[in-house]
């Protein structure tokens, strides 16, 4: 093995021997970890519905180009799936989640057409005229740009009072046939088991949680943590073999629509 230096020794076949630090080591292994989704186990009790969720938008984000808007981000949890995009632009309503951009999703502070992509995830239930802003999206994205929507149909109330819709996947194509846009395709998060083992996975650790507040904070957690991942590992394996028996059910949609492009009725 030569590296075109003279008087410079080569090394031997299997290469030099390179000592890889502590924080490289952390970082590869974090990254298989949310590669495989397991960093979602965190987000307790909540790993089977932000699992299946993240998976429909990791099927579309690694194509995505351009300027990509983040509607009601939070913390970015997809930031990182989007690898292809120019620009990522977060915009929340709560200052406190340092968002980019601070505004309304109902009235959107950004030009016409300024969007290649728009992401709004979980958002659509809590905005009190829906229609409005599925118009405002239409309004920013460029002509053939897309929208990656995600919003419940089956789930408790939270971030209440403003918890105001479910969506069945008939009122979401009214609802984008309204603001102009084109659906390119329609899927379910989760079946009966899935929504099912979603809730009873919260309801159950939560109820223990709160009948083990007598017991030392180390074993209540032990406890707790076990029904959690227990739970979890099966009821996401039932739902992966099972839902297919019943399409009526569902945690949620996820929508793939487009702006149509100019001349396009």
């Amino acid at each position: 093995m030569s590296h075109g230096l003279r008087g410079v020794e080569a090394p031997d076949w299997h290469g030099p021997h390179r000592e890889e630090g502590p924080v490289t080591v952390r970082a590869r292994l974090y990254a298989w970890v949310k590669s495989h989704d397991l960093d979602l186990l965190s987000v307790y009790p909540y790993f089977i519905p932000k699992k299946l969720l993240r998976e429909k938008i990791r099927t579309v984000a690694p194509q995505v180009r351009g300027t990509v808007l983040d509607l009601g981000c939070g913390e970015r949890p997809y930031r990182f799936l989007f690898l292809g995009a120019k620009r990522y632009v977060g915009m929340d309503l709560d200052p406190r989640r340092r968002p980019d951009v601070i505004g309304s999703v109902e009235r959107l502070p950004f030009r016409d057409g300024t969007a290649d992509t728009v992401l709004c995830t979980e958002v659509l239930e809590h905005c009190p005229d829906p229609e409005t802003v599925l118009r405002e999206i239409y309004r920013v994205l460029q002509p053939g740009g897309l929208l990656l929507l995600t919003t419940p149909m089956c789930w408790n109330l939270h971030y209440e009072p403003h918890d105001y819709f479910r969506f069945t996947r008939y009122g979401l194509a009214l609802l984008a046939e309204r603001a102009g846009l084109q659906i390119l395709r329609m899927e379910r998060i989760g079946g009966v088991f899935a929504l099912c083992g979603a809730r009873l996975t919260e309801v159950v650790c939560k109820t223990t949680a709160r009948a083990l507040k007598w017991a030392p904070r180390p074993i209540a957690y032990l406890i707790v943590m076990g029904l959690y991942l227990f739970m979890t590992v099966t009821f996401f394996t039932a739902s992966r073999l099972l839902d297919w028996v019943d399409r009526t059910d569902a945690i949620g949609w996820f929508v793939l629509a487009q702006r149509p492009g100019e001349g396009v009725p």
